[in-house]
């Protein structure tokens, strides 16, 4: 009912302009498509932001920062960019939690994007866990007695993919589509970590063998996708992108 929403609109603005606890602003946040048409409670929402105690809090803001993206509130309330711009400002101070994981990484590059909100400093910290995490993929699967057969783990790679969110039995190569993926989107924002590139150059390329070939036909689809969504301003995006096509055809 409008009257019922219009309450409890009012309600959870009088309590975001009281109450900006870190708690709050993420349960809002979480369930930002409810009200995401409301601009004066996604205005309060990102003023409760704002004036949370950055020092202590970052992941609150973090956790607004990708659910905005989810929900394309900027691009719904443009006057808002602002208010935006000063989260980032905050987590460009705060950098990546030591917590996130490869896949949150991935879904931040995404987020950036969407909220037309770069983020140069955490995009440099995010491109080295990416490259630390592919080395150590790329170690594990070396090392295996038995290197074509990649759903045998060691412990110690069973441990490094659940740290990192991955959750499969080819971790090197969930590492390397996220390593692909995040790198278009920080091309499309036009960041530049040369490392990174010359990472997703290994990855795409056609002529290499060994660990860098572990993509199947849907990951190599799903990163020909991604890098085509920047290939038309992108001369090195259009050529990873042909090199993943050949890898493709050969799955054919």
């Amino acid at each position: 009912e409008p009257s019922l929403y219009g309450k409890m609109a009012k309600q959870l603005r009088s309590t975001l302009a009281t109450k900006a606890e870190p708690g709050l602003v993420t349960r809002v946040a979480r369930n930002l498509e409810c009200f995401v048409g409301d601009f004066d409670t996604c205005q309060s929402l990102l003023n409760a932001a704002v004036r949370l105690r950055k020092d202590l809090f970052p992941g609150a803001l973090w956790t607004l920062f990708t659910c905005m993206s989810e929900v394309d509130l900027v691009g719904r309330h443009p006057s808002l960019q602002n208010r935006l711009r000063m989260i980032g400002d905050v987590l460009e101070q705060h950098g990546i939690q030591q917590k996130t994981t490869l896949k949150e990484m991935a879904g931040i590059g995404e987020a950036m994007r969407r909220n037309k909100t770069p983020l140069a400093k955490c995009s440099s910290k995010m491109a080295e866990r990416f490259l630390e995490v592919l080395q150590t993929a790329e170690d594990e699967y070396r090392q295996r007695d038995s290197p074509g057969d990649v759903a045998e783990e060691s412990k110690t790679g069973t441990r490094a993919e659940s740290a990192e969110g991955v959750g499969s039995t080819n971790y090197l190569a969930v590492t390397q589509q996220l390593l692909v993926g995040f790198w278009a989107e920080l091309r499309g924002l036009g960041i530049e970590e040369p490392a990174l590139t010359e990472a997703a150059r290994r990855v795409c390329s056609a002529a290499v063998d060994g660990c860098g070939r572990q993509l199947d036909a849907p990951a190599l689809a799903e990163c020909i996708q991604k890098l085509e969504a920047v290939a038309s301003k992108d001369a090195e995006a259009a050529e990873l992108r042909d090199g993943l096509v050949a890898l493709l055809v050969e799955h054919f």
